[in-house]
This record gives structure tokens, sequence and C-alpha cells, in this order.
């Protein structure tokens, strides 16, 4: 399942007042990158394989 959080913003500005001819301009702005999913998989497997392959300390 993939859950991606969008973010905009819009503003709006210009007089706008009904029949008087005023503009009203909006600037939307692109939205944010989605953030990678922390942990990565690839991360995930260093990890499992750094904890298995560490020393218990005691000769074998």
């Amino acid at each position: 399942m993939s859950i991606q959080r969008v973010q905009f913003q819009i503003n709006a500005s210009g007089q706008g007042e009904t029949n008087t001819g005023g503009t009203l301009d909006l600037n939307i702005k692109k939205p944010a990158k989605a953030e990678a999913p922390q942990p990565t998989p690839a991360k995930i497997t260093e990890e499992v394989t750094n904890t298995f392959n560490k020393s218990s300390g005691s000769d074998a």
C-alpha cells in the first residue's frame, strides 16, 4: 500500500469586485514532492544482514 501526502497552497489576490472589471489572480504552487518511505527496503536488508553477521564476542 502506498500513501502519498500532497500539499498545495493557493494565494488569491486582486480587487475582484463585482461589475468593476477587477481581476482575480491565482498563484498555484506546485505540490511538494512526496517523501520516500523510511526505512527503505535496502536499509532494512542492510540492518538485518549487519545484525546477523555481528560476532557474538566468543570464538566458535
